[in-house]
Order: structure tokens, then C-alpha cells, then sequence
């Protein structure tokens, strides 16, 4: 493009279809949500969209962050720190149900926005991923694309998760 910045001159997008499990507090990579590509110019952007389906089950603080070559909270992708909560791009900050019935919140899945501009300042590749952790004392697992209880029948469900990003010209 020319005469000014602002058009998307390339778009990539990574699925997840499949399910993942994770119950530590160690941010681990979202299986096949990573896509790389490269600016043009230094001021080039990156617009990093997507959504993850979890589950995050009673007592539980699901988290995702956008990591960009293995930076994470300092890329501004991130709520600011406060104390000793987690800065993080979405997920909830803790979630319980009370469970008495024995069955609570087990057939439940969430779907969390990712939307965010990367100003990388750079021509080399960006890798951007997207990261998940349980931000709880708890060890409870979460579940991505699916439910905890996962029931093989018609009312229950699969999801899948993505990342886009699409790379937007610089100003120049």
C-alpha cells in the first residue's frame, strides 16, 4: 500500500480443535495457537484477535496471556499490577460456585476475547502464542475446548479456540 499505513497486507491464523488440560500455576503454550510473521517496516503493528473456549470449574482462576517472543507481561498485552494479583490479558480472576449438588459448574465452558495491537518496533519475526495457566492454590484442572464433565452426548459440546493476526503497514 501506499500513500499512508493502516492496511492489512498479510493475515494468519492458527485453530485449536482438539482439548488440553492443565492444572498448575506454570504458564504453559495453548496447543497450535502460535503464528509468526514478519513487519515490513519498524513501525509496523501486529493486531492480535482470537477467543479460548475453557473451562475454568469451581475454585479455579483460569488465565490466558498473549506471550510475543517469550515476552509476556512487559509487552502491554497485560493488566497493570496491583498487589499480588496477576496482571494477565483475560480470564477470570477466580471462580467458584458452590458445588453442593455434587455436579456445580462441571458442564460449563467460557469463551475469552483475545484483541490486542502489537507495536513490535522491529523487522524480524514475531512469534505471538497464546499461553494458559491456573492462577490458584487449588490445583483444580481447567479444560480447554471442552467441559469438565465432557459428556459424550448431544446436548454436550467441542469448541475450538483460534489466534489471528494480521499484519498492518506502517505510517511511512
Amino acid at each position: 500500500p501506499t500513500g499512508g499505513g493502516g492496511a492489512i497486507i498479510q493475515i494468519k491464523q492458527a485453530v485449536f480443535t482438539g482439548t488440553q488440560t492443565h492444572t498448575s500455576g506454570t504458564w504453559t503454550d495453548i496447543t497450535d495457537l502460535s503464528v509468526t510473521l514478519t513487519p515490513h517496516y519498524t513501525d509496523s503493528k501486529l493486531w492480535i484477535t482470537g477467543s479460548v473456549v475453557m473451562c475454568g470449574y469451581s475454585d479455579a482462576g483460569p488465565k490466558i496471556r498473549i506471550d510475543v517472543n517469550g515476552t509476556n507481561n512487559s509487552t502491554g498485552s497485560v493488566g497493570a499490577a496491583a498487589g499480588s494479583r496477576t496482571p494477565v490479558h483475560t480470564g477470570f480472576s477466580y471462580y467458584y460456585i458452590d458445588n453442593t449438588t455434587g455436579t456445580g459448574d462441571t458442564y460449563t465452558t467460557f469463551a475469552f476475547p483475545i484483541s490486542w495491537i502489537h507495536s513490535p518496533n522491529s523487522t524480524s519475526a514475531q512469534t505471538v502464542k497464546l499461553q494458559q495457566a491456573n492462577i490458584d492454590t487449588s490445583s483444580v484442572t481447567q479444560y480447554i475446548n471442552r467441559s469438565q464433565q465432557d459428556n459424550n452426548a448431544v446436548w454436550g459440546a467441542r469448541a475450538m479456540s483460534s489466534l489471528t493476526v494480521a499484519k498492518i503497514s506502517g505510517g511511512s
